[in-house]
């Protein structure tokens, strides 16, 4: 009989047990995408950003701290993925095609 308690299913990952972790993304993936979208406001980031919170998880579960909820380090991992997503938005300039189009019929330049 397998062991099917947080516990059992982190050390079974921890052992390659891909269906354990399977299960344990399972239990959490709905938590973490709404706590991803929280934070970005959109939903296509919102699960990417989950996805690669829980890939960062598996590679990183054998520095997991027991001591703490799961639930709790994977908020963690989220929310700074999605931290470093907004910063990394933030430096990119966005094109807007009808602002672009309203400079260009103003016939302003930056050589005035």
């Amino acid at each position: 009989m397998q062991d099917d308690t947080e516990p059992g299913l982190i050390a079974r990952s921890i052992d390659g047990n891909s269906e354990a972790y399977a299960e344990l993304v399972n239990r959490y993936k709905n938590a973490v995408y709404y706590h991803c979208f929280a934070i970005v406001r959109d939903e296509d980031v919102a699960e990417d950003v989950a996805q690669e919170t829980f890939i960062s998880a598996y590679y990183s579960l054998k520095r997991y701290d027991n001591k703490y909820r799961l639930a709790t380090w994977l908020f963690k991992i989220g929310t700074n993925k999605c931290l470093n997503h907004l910063k990394r938005k933030g430096k990119e300039i966005v094109a807007d095609d009808k602002l672009l189009a309203t400079i260009a019929s103003q016939g302003t330049t930056p050589h005035v």
